[in-house]
């Protein structure tokens, strides 16, 4: 809700800084619920509540869908930004040796930024994404972490996210803006993705 008295003494486009904070809102919301979905998936979890992520633990996930017949391609991590520490002391993701970049920096040195948001690098061949949207329970706490195909889930979306505009007179002509977005998920092959706790 934006009043006419705000709107008028400001030297700011205040809406389209809020429609960007109502985007990521949007887009995060989308992230948390196709988080959630390693619920209806029938693998065996990997990994240990409260423990670090360790190679054997991500092995342990790859193998679960190469058992499961699921194509080698098209496959990623999705991890919380706690297991970083982690991350940073596997020698896979990190040794110039074990990624060959021998003639070149790290990407540890470089960034780990290939253009996407929250990469971090590759675990033999998958690539491993960050964020802060992968589910936790309380308690130990458990870091519901994810491994899967792109066959897993999906998203369906039917419109683009939409602005609502009306005038509210009791508000002193008050601009009230909202913003809505119609979408779905679901998990598609219970086989194709694996829960890796932490």
């Amino acid at each position: 809700m934006v009043e006419t008295e705000a709107d008028a003494q400001s030297r700011f486009d205040k809406i389209s800084q809020y429609a960007r904070k109502a985007g990521y809102a949007l887009a995060k919301q989308m992230d948390t619920d196709l988080a959630g979905l390693y619920t209806g998936w029938s693998t065996t979890d990997q990994g240990t509540a409260g423990t670090a992520l360790t190679k054997p633990t991500l092995l342990a996930a790859q193998q679960e869908l190469t058992n499961n017949d699921v194509p080698t391609s098209d496959r990623c991590f999705v991890l919380h930004s706690v297991n970083y520490e982690d991350l940073m002391g596997l020698a896979s993701l990190t040794y110039a040796s074990n990624i060959g970049n021998m003639n070149s920096a790290s990407p540890i040195v470089e960034g780990m930024a290939n253009g996407s948001e929250g990469y971090f690098g590759k675990f033999f061949g998958d690539p491993v994404y960050l964020s802060t949207n992968i589910k936790v329970t309380a308690g130990t706490p458990t870091y519901h972490n994810l491994y899967f195909h792109k066959e897993a889930m999906a998203l369906a979306k039917q419109i683009e996210p939409t602005v609502i505009q009306a005038k509210h007179a009791e508000y002193l002509n008050a601009q009230q803006y909202s913003v809505y977005d119609l979408y779905g998920v679901a998990a598609l092959r219970a086989d194709h993705g694996v829960e890796v706790n932490s």
